[in-house]
């Protein structure tokens, strides 16, 4: 009996210059034939834990884009070649900068500028030569530290993507710096780029204990570990700031989930921002 696969994908490998080996990157693209201008395509990190998730959502709605909201797009999910969802050890060196704030975990940091390069270089060279991709239109998504560095690169470089899906950004890594860049970043507005569309996505139980862990053996050191981190604040203040910027061309929206928690608030957040950023052009 052979496996499930689903149709329309390819997956390969890409070393890059990077001495810790190649990245398991996965590839879908739709059935519709694409616009005169491309596909839209959505950059998706962490990608072995959510490629088919994030996938099928857009399939499942993109042949009536007029009733749902959402255009054909291609996928590109950056993975890791390990199994199991998340590589934690190489996704903290390249999810964070050199110096971060919230370094104290074991682990190497700091590999953000090259693996930055990596996504904006090489491996957009092979999609863009591989598939008809609309430039104008990529999207970042992330999750998590990978929501961190979405939102790192965004006030950095605000014009390198289209659309930056930022659940559950791990903001406490750096809350400081990411504060001070949100309040500065209309100074980089107003060029030849139009501004992007920037989606901030949290669970309401990710500062809270939700109901179903309040009695288990973990809830006072989850309790400690959520107030220190402050997410569901951090994200709110970090999408106020942004909202500043609004009157420059720049849309944000903030989505605080009921009922979900940090892992849970992915599913319900890919679908929202799903419409955020593929949102026929015309309606927009």
């Amino acid at each position: 009996m052979t496996g499930y696969c689903l149709p329309r994908t390819e997956v390969f490998g890409v070393h890059g210059d990077d001495p810790r080996g190649s990245r398991r990157i996965m590839v879908a693209w739709p059935e519709e034939p694409p616009p005169p201008a491309g596909y839209p395509v959505i950059y998706l990190l962490d990608a072995n834990a959510t490629f088919g998730t994030l996938v099928e959502a857009i399939r499942m709605r993109a042949h009536r884009p007029a009733a749902t909201g959402v255009v054909p797009a291609v996928v590109v999910g950056v993975g890791s070649e390990r199994d199991g969802p998340y590589d934690r050890v190489r996704r903290t060196y390249d999810y964070t900068p050199p110096n971060a704030a919230g370094a104290a975990t074991g682990l190497e940091t700091g590999g953000r500028d090259r693996f930055e390069a990596f996504l904006l270089g090489e491996l957009a060279e092979q999609i863009e030569g591989r598939y008809p991709i609309d430039r104008s239109r990529r999207i970042l998504l992330g999750h998590s530290l990978g929501g961190f560095f979405v939102l790192d690169l965004l006030l950095r470089r605000p014009d390198a993507y289209a659309g930056y899906i930022a659940i559950s950004p791990s903001i406490w890594w750096d809350r400081d710096r990411l504060l001070q860049a949100a309040d500065a970043l209309g100074a980089t507005l107003g060029g030849e780029t139009p501004p992007p569309r920037v989606m901030i996505a949290v669970g309401e139980y990710e500062q809270t204990l939700a109901p179903w862990q309040a009695a288990t053996d973990e809830a006072a050191s989850m309790t400690a570990r959520r107030d220190a981190r402050g997410m569901v604040d951090q994200a709110r203040e970090l999408a106020r700031r942004l909202s500043q910027w609004e009157a420059r061309g720049l849309t944000v929206r903030y989505d605080e989930v009921a009922g979900e928690d940090h892992a849970s608030v992915v599913l319900s957040s890919i679908s929202r921002g799903l419409r955020f950023v593929l949102a026929p052009q015309s309606v927009r």
